[in-house]
């Protein structure tokens, strides 16, 4: 994605995953936020704008169902451990997202159909489909969906 639009390399800051420990991508990834943005402990960066996907079960930004990752509001960046085959992760909490002056949510193939429909129509419940957790900020949100992501959903309403 980034290969395609003209962005200085100097502004790119991706999360090292190759260090040791979570804990220390973490640590350094929030202090790189801090500063890029010149800010201090306890403050809350203004990302211009903030990219997510949504999956097949409305986790966003690896925050899937029941995840704690929604109680952490002092955090600028958590790790994300997860159970199974899947591969822990490094997220922005929410209070980070949600900070951003504008979001966009991509929802792509029919196998997210009956989800999108549930989390756009449904009540909403983040501990169910952490998308929710946008629902207080929704008039910064801009929802990409295709036609088959969006098969469900009447547009006219």
């Amino acid at each position: 994605f980034l290969n395609k639009v003209d962005i200085p390399s100097e502004n790119v800051h991706r999360v090292d995953v190759e260090v040791d420990e979570y804990c220390r991508a973490v640590e350094d990834y929030a202090a790189t936020i801090r500063g890029v943005f010149k800010i201090g402990t306890g403050e809350i960066p203004n990302f211009d704008l903030i990219f997510l996907g949504m999956g097949n079960d409305g986790h966003i930004a690896s925050m899937f169902p029941g995840a704690y990752v929604f109680g952490d509001t002092d955090d600028l960046v958590r790790a994300v451990h997860l159970t199974g085959d899947k591969l822990d992760r490094i997220t922005l909490t929410h209070p980070v997202i949600c900070a951003a002056k504008n979001l966009v949510v991509l929802v792509s193939g029919e196998g997210k159909s009956e989800i999108v429909r549930n989390v756009l129509l449904g009540e909403p419940d983040a501990n169910k489909y952490p998308v929710h957790i946008l629902w207080p900020v929704l008039e910064k949100v801009t929802w990409i969906v295709d036609d088959a992501a969006g098969k469900y959903i009447n547009p006219l309403g």
